[in-house]
């Protein structure tokens, strides 16, 4: 009797743990690292690249347009300023002498 006792014990031992040790381990280290995996590169791709896109794109256009309007407008009304007013006084002046 305490042969099928310590044989029912034993089996029953190394079956639960090869069963826990092949099933639950395998199956929690497959579900995390595919739920870790799936997590992390949606998490990543609507995050990092979502931000990434717009902070660039806002960026760039807001220097560009800045950068436009402050350098490209001004230097343009400038040297067109100072051009028409340098060839207007030397129209004034030819036109006098």
């Amino acid at each position: 009797m305490t042969l099928i006792i310590t044989e029912f014990i034993t089996e029953f031992i190394t079956h639960f743990i090869t069963h826990f040790i092949t099933q639950f381990i395998t199956h929690f280290i497959i579900h995390f690292i595919t739920q870790f995996i799936t997590q992390f590169i949606t998490h990543f791709i609507t995050e990092f690249i979502t931000q990434f896109i717009t902070q660039f794109i806002t960026q760039f256009i807001t220097q560009f347009i800045t950068h436009f309007i402050t350098q490209f407008i001004t230097q343009f009304i400038i040297h067109f300023i100072t051009q028409f007013i340098t060839q207007f006084i030397i129209f004034i002046t030819e036109f006098i002498y």
